[in-house]
């Protein structure tokens, strides 16, 4: 977030950006963090802990991608790669590959999540 230097009100964020930030942002909510809306989510940080087999992958980009479908109209899913952890078994990279379907501009996220001890 940034200040504006004049009013020091928070800028606004527009168009391709406010649509990355909340696509982020559904992914990162954890489901149940938000009161009244219990569904909302990706909840990508409950497979840190897992193996990341094949269905586990399978699991994570089906609830991804459910959640973006379904909270933000806006974009449709054209791919969600997650990223194998054999470099550093306690983090998960994950890019998720979208286009906004009013402009039919394509623009991707990477989002990487890591376990702390």
């Amino acid at each position: 977030m940034t200040k504006n230097p004049f009013t020091d009100d928070l800028n606004l964020v527009k168009d391709v950006y406010a649509i990355k930030q909340s696509v982020k942002n559904i992914v990162l909510t954890i489901r149940g963090e938000r009161p009244f809306n219990v569904k909302l989510g990706g909840n990508p940080k409950n497979f840190l802990f897992d193996i990341l087999d094949t269905m586990t992958t399978i699991q994570c980009k089906n609830l991804i991608g459910n959640a973006i479908s379904t909270y933000e109209p806006r974009v449709g899913i054209k791919d969600i790669a997650i990223q194998d952890r054999l470099s550093n078994p306690n983090k998960i990279n994950i890019i998720i590959v979208y286009t906004i379907l009013e402009l039919g501009i394509t623009d991707s996220i990477f989002v990487s999540l890591e376990r702390t001890r």
